[in-house]
């Protein structure tokens, strides 16, 4: 567990033990991109937008995926010649579906931005005694074609299909933001802090 932060001697270990590939948090595989010719024949990374990197000799996947999805849903072999702006989350994994919504459920074309939503057999059931989050994120599939797909899980990612047949992500609709892997509602924070005495209003930022 300790070499989750030291690179040098992570490093070392996937050279003395011929490890030929991994996942990463985004940030701390984007690092050991950057820092060493790793020997490895692929990494994977995900939990954050990917951003453009060393070119090396590795296969890089850019995976997209929530918890709620357990947990990839959608992913990118980075063409590490031409990807150097927004690198995209590529196209549904194996038996999901990756659908870009309005926020009437209604199918949207490409380069239309609309919220990402998932379905497939690997969706959670819902949040633990969280009956109305649920029920606001979990809903049934309109486009559904059996039981492995007869409910969506919204993501809250704005996304957009390009006309290569890629997603692309754009941000967050509501106000969530990753930092280091982690999801946070800067909502939440906002809320805790307004029930200091004294304090009126708060906003929250990273």
């Amino acid at each position: 567990s300790e070499m989750r932060q030291d690179m040098v001697a992570l490093y070392n270990y996937i050279i003395e033990n011929q490890i030929t590939g991994g996942t990463f948090s985004t940030q701390f595989g984007l690092e050991m991109i950057n820092q060493f010719e790793l020997p490895m024949k692929y990494m994977l990374v995900g939990g954050e937008k990917m951003l453009p990197v060393k070119k090396r000799k590795l296969k890089i996947v850019n995976g997209y995926g929530p918890t709620e999805f357990t947990v990839c849903s959608d992913f990118y072999i980075v063409n590490q010649d031409e990807d150097t702006s927004n690198i995209p989350i590529g196209r549904p994994v194996p038996n999901s579906w990756s659908y870009v919504l309005d926020d009437k459920q209604q199918l949207l074309p490409a380069g239309v931005a609309g919220e990402l939503c998932l379905a497939g057999p690997q969706i959670a059931l819902g949040y633990w005694q969280r009956d109305d989050l649920t029920a606001e994120r979990f809903l049934p599939n309109p486009y559904h074609i059996g039981p492995e797909n007869d409910m969506i899980y919204r993501t809250g990612d704005l996304v957009r299909w390009r006309n290569d047949g890629l997603l692309e992500y754009l941000g967050r609709i509501d106000n969530q933001v990753k930092l280091r892997g982690f999801r946070i509602e800067l909502g939440e924070i906002e809320t805790v802090i307004s029930k200091f005495p004294g304090i009126t209003s708060a906003v929250a930022d990273v």
